[in-house]
């Protein structure tokens, strides 16, 4: 969601609390994993083959959904989040705030 688009329901509904929705967090990540894998492709031949370790964190933050417990949920996002963050680039840092 747009900063702008927070930011007005924060002052204007300032009791309500935002939710995002699966389809849009997900539509937010393969963006941001986009962007990484053509960046890196860009600047390493050696990344080439890469593509299965981007699906294979993708498919890890999609588990997260999987969980019934809220507080185990945030446990995993937490754990894929530091994980997401240890490849180093802010693309995937983005997501991470975006969740």
């Amino acid at each position: 969601m747009s900063p702008a688009f927070i930011s007005g329901i924060s002052e204007m509904l300032p009791n309500s609390k935002i939710t995002y929705d699966k389809f849009h967090i997900v539509q937010h990540l393969n963006k941001a994993m986009d962007t990484v894998r053509k960046q890196e492709h860009k600047g390493n031949d050696s990344l080439k083959n890469h593509k299965y370790t981007y699906l294979r964190l993708k498919a890890m933050f999609l588990d997260i959904f999987q969980t019934k417990d809220s507080a185990e949920a945030k446990l995993h996002l937490t754990s894929w989040c530091d994980l997401a963050i240890r490849v180093g680039h802010s693309t995937i840092y983005k997501v991470c705030k975006f969740s």
